[in-house]
This record gives C-alpha cells, sequence and structure tokens, in this order.
C-alpha cells in the first residue's frame, strides 16, 4: 500500500479524483498540470484552449515514444500559434519558453508518478524547467522563463549540466539528467 501522505499530495496535485489505476489518466494529469504550471506565467498573453494544448502534447509525446528531446520543445512551440513573440498590449511571452516549461514540468510530473505510468520513459536526458526561482536564485540571472529563446535555453542547461557535474547527487535522482537540478534546487 502507498503511503497514504504521498496519496493526498498526489491527489491534490493531480486531482481529487485522479484514477491511479488508469496509466493515460495520470499521464494527462501531469499534463495538465503542466500546462497550469505554464500558464502561470503566460495567462496575460496566451489563451489556448487547455484541453485541446493538453491533448496535442499528448499526441507529441506519443509520436516521440516518450523519449526527451530539444526536438520536442521545437516542435511543441507550435502549440502557441506560428509566431516566435506572442503579445498582448505591452506584454510578451515566447513560444520557446512556453514550450520549455510544458515539456519539462511534464517530464518532472512523469519521474514523480512513474510508478503509475505504463510507459518505459529514459529520463536521462531530460532538461531542467527553466522558471523564476532556477533562474534568479540559483543561476543568478535576470532572464525570465517566458521571454527566453532557444539560445539562451541552451547556454542554461549547460550551465546546469556543469554544476550536476560537481554535485554528489542521491540515488533517487541521479539517472534523470538536468531534471536533477529542479529537485536539487526548487
Amino acid at each position: 500500500m502507498k503511503n497514504l501522505k504521498f496519496i493526498f499530495l498526489a491527489k491534490v496535485l493531480l486531482k481529487r479524483e485522479i484514477d491511479f489505476g488508469d496509466p493515460e489518466a495520470v499521464i494527462y494529469q501531469c499534463v495538465e498540470r503542466a500546462y497550469r504550471d505554464m500558464m502561470i506565467g503566460a495567462r496575460y498573453c496566451f489563451s489556448g484552449e487547455k484541453e485541446t494544448c493538453c491533448r496535442k502534447f499528448i499526441e507529441i509525446l506519443n509520436k516521440n515514444h516518450y523519449e526527451f528531446s530539444r526536438e520536442m520543445i521545437e516542435e511543441t512551440t507550435a502549440l502557441f500559434g506560428n509566431e516566435e513573440v506572442i503579445r498582448k498590449d505591452n506584454k510578451y511571452v515566447t513560444r520557446y519558453g512556453l514550450s520549455q516549461k510544458l515539456v519539462n514540468m511534464t517530464y518532472k510530473y512523469l519521474f514523480v508518478f512513474y510508478d503509475y505510468i505504463d510507459k518505459e520513459i529514459d529520463f536521462s536526458d531530460c532538461d531542467c524547467p527553466l522558471d523564476s526561482i532556477i533562474l534568479e536564485k540559483t543561476l543568478n540571472s535576470d532572464a525570465k522563463w517566458t521571454k527566453i529563446t532557444k539560445e539562451k535555453y541552451v547556454f542554461y542547461q549547460e550551465k546546469i549540466s556543469d554544476l550536476l557535474r560537481q554535485t554528489e547527487l542521491d540515488d533517487e535522482i541521479k539517472d534523470i539528467g538536468n531534471l536533477a537540478f529542479d529537485f536539487l534546487n526548487w
């Protein structure tokens, strides 16, 4: 039997009515949770339909056999329109910033809830989700994840890789690539 405290927290994150015996429902809720996290920064500029976006992203995951890649981030940008910069009034976000957040947070949740998923997922190439905590407090950058470009994203992931090489990692997170940085620093 799973720890009741973990089950409670899982239901808080993935919705109270989640059926942990239904792997596809768990995957959908992981993607929806990642979408909600992404929308915290995108809410003023992007107004896409949540369910459509989540379903289309699951199609991308399936097409890629749940193998993380930066190409998947590129592919995901199409969910946010055709223009790299999404503007509303004097505010803007980038499709790449939104995409990296959706992809990376999905993998973070898939890792956390892996026991309930019926997919073989290799997390070893995963990247760290970039957000204000990681960028400002850990990498000492004033960059905004919502405005990040592909070039800056790659730069920060390389910096994270360098920092992780200097860190002794616990067995639980030693094989999840740059995603380990998020668990250590968020």
